[in-house]
């Protein structure tokens, strides 16, 4: 643990552990809605879960981007990227959960966990990379295909 710590850096560590303590929030806040209203409103399933999962992404983006990220890019591309990436993770999730269940809970319940850990992966590296973007020095985003490109066309063609 020691040695992933030295590697990675304190920064990349935090921004890790504190995404997964904002998702593990926001999945219990969702399971703990979603279990009191259908409760009190049985028959409504596909409802209330699209509903309160759409009600957690502003507050999950919020936390996500001050709390994990500290971003300070464009509010409202950010607030598109991750609504954007949300949908397309659980829809994505939905579609591969529904094609591999089968008849055992303890084989159904194994897919669920990989596709979840494959989803939380997907989601943390989407979120690093394009979503909550470090400004570059200038204030602007930092694309870093650019940043390569412009680095790559400056060296000599060929080089003693």
């Amino acid at each position: 643990m020691i040695r992933i710590y030295r590697r990675l850096g304190p920064e990349k560590v935090r921004r890790v552990l504190t995404f997964l303590a904002v998702g593990c929030t926001s999945a219990t806040v969702y399971a703990s809605l979603c279990s009191l209203l259908l409760q009190r409103f049985p028959g409504y399933d596909s409802f209330i879960s699209i509903s309160v999962y759409v009600g957690l992404v502003p507050p999950g983006f919020f936390a996500q981007r001050y709390f994990t990220f500290r971003s300070n890019g464009s509010l409202l591309r950010e607030f598109f990227a991750y609504s954007s990436l949300q949908v397309s993770s659980i829809v994505l999730s939905t579609a591969l959960l529904v094609r591999l269940l089968t008849g055992n809970p303890v084989i159904n319940l194994a897919i669920f966990l990989i596709i979840a850990g494959l989803a939380a992966i997907f989601n943390f590296l989407a979120c690093n990379a394009f979503v909550f973007r470090a400004p570059t020095e200038d204030g602007g985003e930092q694309d870093e295909k650019k940043v390569r490109w412009r680095r790559i066309r400056y060296l000599p063609r060929y080089q003693k």
